[in-house]
């Protein structure tokens, strides 16, 4: 039996974030997040062996003699990731190069940060949406969990068609996520925030509700940005095809690139107003860029939360 070439193996998808994890944490010992993942809880006396940078100085300089800080982990976290798969999620300047898409991206940067809860031993679950729910798993612990996770995600990837378009709800689906999830949690939402201009106002109050259940709140509106923002196309005429909609248009790059680029970034000034005026934390993420960026972002999101 010969295997399809261009089938994704999701096995090989979650050893790149396993790496990218390793590797951003390796680098972790000189940066500020250095000892994130653990809380202060009482003192020892300093023993032969035990870690010197943990000497407590300044109970030496009041006492002189040696403590060390003992730690506990952090209480647990219940995380649930809602992931858009609508049509236009599998968008990429290359079509048929599934790597370059920003559901690939959003798939990967899940991974990693699953790969990062489960370090803490954290809970971890996953909606996937477009026009509906299309897929609940609440927050667990397990390889069970893993296992489940990883074959919908292999679907996910594996099973899209450009002529199979599928609309998004993100507004239906959070109302469904907030009714499901009863226990406080952190809600990641990966998505790419298109179409929703006539809406806004009902995208942030279903946000709101959210807040209001004690859920926080991460958003990585997730874009191709030298295309999807600033219309980085060579200037002549093109076809162009709404993924979700299949409808097509033929332009001239240069007759809409400035109006184009003026009219996203009204929409995307919109959205960090709102997001503010909300407390919620929203980071535009570039596919193009390094997961470094998602995973210093959930962390910083980590750390005003303990």
């Amino acid at each position: 039996m010969i295997d399809n070439p261009n089938k994704f193996d999701i096995i090989k998808l979650d050893l790149i974030a396993k790496t990218a994890v390793e590797g951003f944490l390796t680098g972790l010992h000189s940066s500020p997040f250095h000892g994130f993942s653990v809380e202060f809880a009482e003192h020892k006396f300093y023993n032969t062996g035990d870690d010197i940078k943990n000497i407590d100085w300044k109970l030496f300089a009041r006492t002189e003699k040696l403590y060390v800080k003992k730690y506990q982990e952090e209480t647990n976290l219940r995380c649930h990731f809602l992931v858009d798969t609508s049509s236009s999620m599998f968008y990429s300047k290359n079509l048929s190069d599934k790597t370059k898409s920003k559901i690939y991206y959003s798939v990967l940067s899940s991974l990693s940060l699953m790969n990062l809860l489960n370090r803490q031993r954290d809970a971890v679950g996953l909606s996937l949406f477009s026009q509906n729910l299309d897929f609940f798993l609440k927050p667990s612990l397990g390889t069970k969990q893993k296992r489940i996770i990883l074959n919908e995600f292999d679907k996910l990837i594996n099973n899209f068609s450009v002529e199979n378009s599928k609309q998004t709800d993100l507004i239906k689906s959070i109302n469904l996520v907030s009714e499901r999830i009863k226990k406080r949690s952190l809600i990641i939402i990966f998505t790419d925030l298109l179409n929703y201009q006539e809406n806004l106002n009902d995208f942030f109050s279903a946000i709101n509700n959210l807040k209001f259940k004690k859920h926080e709140v991460i958003i990585f509106k997730t874009l191709e940005k030298d295309t999807e923002m600033n219309f980085d196309f060579p200037s002549k005429k093109y076809s162009f095809k709404d993924l979700e909609s299949l409808d097509e248009i033929l332009i001239d790059s240069r007759e809409v690139r400035n109006d184009y680029v003026k009219e996203m970034n009204i929409y995307s000034n919109k959205i960090k107003l709102g997001c503010l005026k909300y407390k919620i934390d929203l980071f535009d993420i570039d596919i193009n860029e390094d997961l470094k960026n998602v995973l210093n972002s959930y962390l910083l999101k980590r750390k005003k939360m303990l």
